[in-house]
């Protein structure tokens, strides 16, 4: 039972990565898309798997996680109903219950499975085979722009392109750039934590990992994603120099080689593209960008509206790109924490959003765990994932993948019974 629940939290977050991919695909070959309900209904068996097998009642944090989740929507859902938004309060919530029930399933999972043992390779060929399929399809769209209704769909927002609009970025299979981008830079935190904490690996395999998976980074031409990797890296580095100094002194040359690639990749696509590049990078360091002037103005609109959601929230349907399905009228902003405030109001939000940190705190056993979340932060100060779970799903997935392919063991858990699991 172990081994299947395991690869179903991991099918589940793969699934989301890639729904995007598979919803136009059936669209543009007449087939239904029934990826949304079999994601959903995967979580929902998960998460009844896990708190039927074990006794989650004496599971604290498990309990006290779902309380607050629990009274945050159930206010939230009230508040719809008293303003007769049906419809979308309903729609909203499961935007919101899936990750939740799914996060809670780890929970259990992690408190009842202390080790579980992943083949490195494994890892490693999942991140060259999806950065390749990645590339694949960019180049495909470069190549023969006709294939974008396949990949990406008839309507393709301003978010995909720079240079204000003219030189499109990588982002599919994925739902948007900055989507591939996150969750590219989850994979390669990933990566520099096994090379800093493990040596029992294929260093081929573990070369081209980085390598492809460092290219479909820079191609997505995500800022906030190049960022998360810095920063991640960064503190990895900082808590590791006494004791991994040799791989430290080493990761500096492994940096300055992929900025030479980095560097050189940029330079044929600029020659290449009529210096699309070089205007990105200028109206990038003029602050100029059309993506960073949306960013600071919908930050400023946010704390001059204050006096309009700070109570309630605005009213449920207006919130961000999907408010589109329900009303003429959107209120968007380019920062997670604030658009949560703007669907649920400041306190409501406050506990919904300390209820995700107390998630997140649970299913970090193993301190190492925590380095992907300084990133991870950052990025969701400048968009807002939380309408887009399936980054969120991805996030949860690999915090606890960390721990499990880092091969945790602490003093608790040396007399725990071990379970193991072999992707193969």
């Amino acid at each position: 039972m172990k081994n299947k629940i395991f690869i179903t939290l991991f099918i589940i977050a793969f699934l989301g990565v890639i729904s995007s991919l598979l919803k136009n695909l059936s669209l543009s070959f007449g087939v239904p898309n029934i990826i949304p309900f079999l994601r959903s209904f995967l979580i929902y068996l998960v998460f009844l798997l896990c708190v039927n097998k074990f006794d989650f009642i004496r599971n604290n944090k498990f309990m006290l996680v779902s309380f607050l989740f629990l009274t945050s929507l159930t206010a939230y859902f009230f508040i719809g109903i008293y303003n007769s938004q049906i419809l979308p309060t309903l729609y909203y919530l499961r935007v919101y219950i899936d990750p939740i029930l799914y996060g809670l399933a780890l929970i259990v999972f992690v408190s009842n499975y202390h080790c579980v043992n992943i083949k490195f390779n494994v890892f490693f060929l999942y991140c060259v085979g999806f950065s390749l399929f990645s590339i694949l399809i960019y180049v495909l769209l470069m190549v023969n722009p006709e294939f974008v209704k396949f990949f990406i769909g008839d309507e393709i927002s301003t978010a995909w392109y720079i240079s204000g609009g003219t030189f499109m970025r990588m982002g599919s299979p994925t739902s948007s750039p900055n989507t591939l981008g996150i969750i590219t830079a989850m994979q390669i935190t990933v990566l520099y934590l096994i090379y800093m904490y493990r040596s029992d690996y294929n260093r081929l395999f573990f070369v081209f990992a980085v390598l492809f998976s460092s290219i479909c980074l820079l191609l997505t031409f995500s800022r906030s994603s190049w960022f998360m990797v810095i920063l991640n890296m960064f503190f990895i580095t900082i808590f590791n120099i006494k004791t991994n100094f040799e791989k430290v002194k080493f990761i500096v040359f492994y940096v300055c080689a992929i900025l030479v690639i980095g560097f050189v990749i940029l330079a044929i696509i600029d020659m290449l593209n009529d210096g699309f590049i070089s205007v990105w990078l200028e109206l990038s360091f003029s602050g100029k960008d059309p993506s960073m002037i949306g960013h600071a103005d919908s930050f400023v609109s946010a704390f001059k509206n204050i006096d309009q959601y700070f109570l309630l929230g605005y009213p449920h349907g207006t919130v961000g790109a999907k408010a589109m399905l329900f009303s003429s009228e959107i209120n968007n902003v380019e920062n997670t924490f604030l658009i949560i405030f703007y669907d649920m109001g400041l306190l409501n939000g406050t506990m919904f959003l300390l209820s995700y940190v107390l998630l997140v705190c649970f299913l970090c056993i193993d301190s190492r765990q925590m380095f992907l979340i300084p990133g991870f932060v950052f990025c969701l100060q400048l968009l807002p994932y939380i309408f887009e779970y399936d980054v969120v799903i991805y996030f949860l997935f690999f915090i606890v993948f960390i721990r499990y392919i880092l091969r945790a063991s602490d003093k608790n858990e040396k007399n725990a019974n071990i379970s193991t699991v072999s992707l193969r």
